[in-house]
């Protein structure tokens, strides 16, 4: 989130950090996979299981923001179910980005039923399978883009994935659209 910046929250900097590194986990996995997150889950689920749910959570939440404009795949599993209810909340919401993920993310709590859900799944130590399964459904919905190199798209939500392959300055990343209204104007 833009808003990261400039605030002073104490732990901040060390969540945001460790937020990242999953983010930019799952993303290189997902590229990896060819955005099949059913291939991913397995290489994934160390990862996920020893990050703190705080990461979950927040990863879901964003994930669920992100696939806002996607078509998301219909899976009747427990994790598919999450993940539309998820994916529905954050069609629905009227707000801005922030709003939704509220003003101290990534620190909880989070604002709303899609926090209360993701907060809830994330910190569910026993079914860290299922959370995980509802982040990847919402990350590939409707297939990540990959976009390599050169300038973000305007308007996405970017995950780090690497050097590009002929230009080690130049990201490749996943590339998720976000509606026209995510971010508030200068």
């Amino acid at each position: 989130m833009n808003a990261f910046f400039g605030r002073s929250e104490p732990g901040l900097a060390a969540h945001v950090d460790a937020l990242t590194a999953l983010h930019y986990r799952i993303g290189s996995v997902l590229l990896d996979h060819d955005g099949q997150w059913q291939t991913a889950a397995a290489d994934l689920e160390p990862d996920w299981n020893t990050a703190e749910p705080e990461y979950r959570a927040a990863l879901l939440l964003g994930f669920a923001w992100s696939s806002r404009t996607s078509i998301l795949t219909e899976d009747e599993s427990p994790a598919g179910l999450y993940a539309a209810e998820l994916h529905g909340y954050s069609r629905e919401f009227s707000g801005t980005v922030n709003d939704f993920h509220g003003e101290q993310y990534p620190l909880l709590p989070y604002p709303g039923p899609a926090g209360a859900l993701a907060a809830s799944i994330a910190f569910d130590r026993d079914d860290t399978d299922i959370s995980l399964q509802t982040a990847l459904l919402l990350a590939s919905a409707d297939g990540p883009n990959v976009f390599q190199g050169g300038d973000p798209a305007p308007g996405c939500l970017h995950i780090p994935t690497g050097p590009h392959p002929t230009d080690p300055h130049a990201p490749i990343t996943l590339s998720f659209p976000l509606p026209d209204d995510a971010f508030p104007p200068d």
